[in-house]
């Protein structure tokens, strides 16, 4: 007697299927949701971590990041022209001409002027 590979090979999956559909009760998964939600959970941790956030107020975390240096902070920036020395914050039409009627070549710095022995210059001047 010959039996066919393909209806043996389609045959064995529906009759675990059948097998597996047998045995799965909707109530063991109620019982598994209840097992979850009922757990007992070791929160002497939790506790803890939640008695030391208690006492930190906001001004101090804040005095804190400051310290370490808050990175989330975006670094300030100004621009100094390499050829006439004028410091604006942003670059723009606005800024004039450079000495001799020619453009401003900016160069791009971090932090404040003053770090670098420079000062913003006024806008009547640009």
């Amino acid at each position: 007697m010959r039996f066919p590979l393909f209806t043996i090979l389609s045959i064995v999956p529906l009759l675990s299927l059948a097998q597996a559909y047998k045995y799965d009760s909707p109530l063991d998964a109620r019982e598994y949701i209840d097992d979850l939600s009922t757990r007992d959970f070791d929160d002497g941790d939790l506790q803890l971590r939640a008695d030391i956030l208690a006492d930190l107020s906001t001004r101090t975390i804040v005095e804190e990041l400051k310290k370490r240096g808050n990175t989330f902070a975006k670094p300030k920036r100004f621009y100094v022209c390499d050829k006439c020395n004028i410091v604006v914050k942003t670059t723009g039409p606005s800024n004039g001409k450079c000495k001799g009627g020619s453009i401003h070549y900016w160069a791009e710095k971090a932090g404040e002027p003053s770090e670098h022995g420079l000062q913003f210059t006024p806008s009547y001047l640009l």
